[in-house]
């Protein structure tokens, strides 16, 4: 998953290096999607292909990945676990892949 970054615009101007040494940058950004998983500030969003979808291939595909974090956290959420919620929106539609959290 991390591979699919190596062009990104962003990843281009933090990791100005990563196509000299992309073991290293896949190494960096692996660490970097892991932690942000593991925060209990943040909320982990896939993005993947189903059946149905424009694009399947008979074999599901991870189609995008966002983490998005809490600027501020209570102090009685900081030693709880981050709860795993149904996704927010599960889309059939064929231009629109679905939408569902990684397991904790």
């Amino acid at each position: 998953m991390a591979a699919a970054y190596i062009d990104d615009e962003q990843d281009a101007y933090m990791f100005p290096g990563r196509k000299k040494y992309p073991k290293k940058y896949l190494k960096t950004k692996e660490s970097i999607v892991r932690h942000g998983m593991d925060d209990p500030t943040g909320t982990t969003i896939v993005a993947e292909l189903e059946e149905g979808d424009d694009g399947w291939t008979g074999q599901s595909e991870l189609m995008g990945l966002c983490i998005w974090y809490r600027d501020q956290e209570k102090d009685d959420e900081k030693a709880k676990a981050p709860e795993t919620k149904d996704p927010l929106l599960k889309s059939k539609s064929p231009s629109v892949p679905s939408i569902t959290p990684l397991p904790s």
